[in-house]
């Protein structure tokens, strides 16, 4: 059994700066759960004392073979130790559990017209569930990413979405699911409408 103490609140601060969204948290957790997984069967080869003062990055490179860099947080790879995993776990989770439209700038939170609104609610209702995940990951992603209010090249709010979420999908899922999601999604919907396209979809 490891024992595990608590991150440094600096620690804290620079590691959510460094993962920033929930999107990047999401695959940071799924890389420490498996080794969770393997601590716990089978101990991976340490003593406790040895595993608690071991990186998790170490940990990661050396028993799992996974790359240096699938932690995507330079401050997780220096200082976060096995001993942290628990308080590293929360971390992450915080993290997710945050809503990605927080940061989002502001021209693009408008609501949808009624009409527009049920056309939108008809087209979701018709996606394949994993074709509507898929979406709403990108669409939380891009907010976190690309759309926040910091963000420099502001996309214009009159913008056609599909223009700009067809660029983002390129490259993340097959072709024939992103033509699926184009066919289905109305035709008049904004960057304006971002948030409110988000949130129907995880409705």
């Amino acid at each position: 059994m490891i024992h595990q103490r608590d991150l440094n609140p600096d620690v804290v601060e620079r590691v959510r700066k460094d993962i920033g969204g929930a999107t990047t948290a999401n695959e940071c957790l799924q890389k420490v759960l498996m080794c969770i997984t393997f601590i716990m069967k089978s101990g991976g080869g340490l003593s406790a004392e040895q595993a608690g003062e071991m990186l998790l990055s170490e940990y990661l490179r050396n028993v799992l073979f996974e790359n240096a860099d699938s932690l995507p947080s330079q401050t997780v790879r220096h200082q976060v130790h096995l001993c942290h995993i628990d308080s590293f776990v929360r971390l992450l989770k915080q993290i997710i559990s945050k809503d990605p439209m927080e940061s989002l700038d502001p021209g693009y939170k408008d609501d949808l017209p009624q009409a527009l609104h049920d056309e939108l609610s008809t087209a979701t209702a018709a996606l394949r569930p994993d074709l509507r995940e898929q979406l709403a990951q990108a669409f939380a992603k891009a907010a976190e990413c690309q759309l926040s209010e910091d963000y420099d090249s502001r996309i214009g709010k009159d913008t056609s979405l599909w223009g700009t979420l067809q660029y983002i999908l390129e490259g993340e899922i097959p072709d024939e699911n992103i033509q699926e999601i184009g066919r289905r999604l109305p035709a008049g919907l904004k960057m304006r409408h971002w948030a409110e396209v988000y949130a129907m979809l995880r409705a």
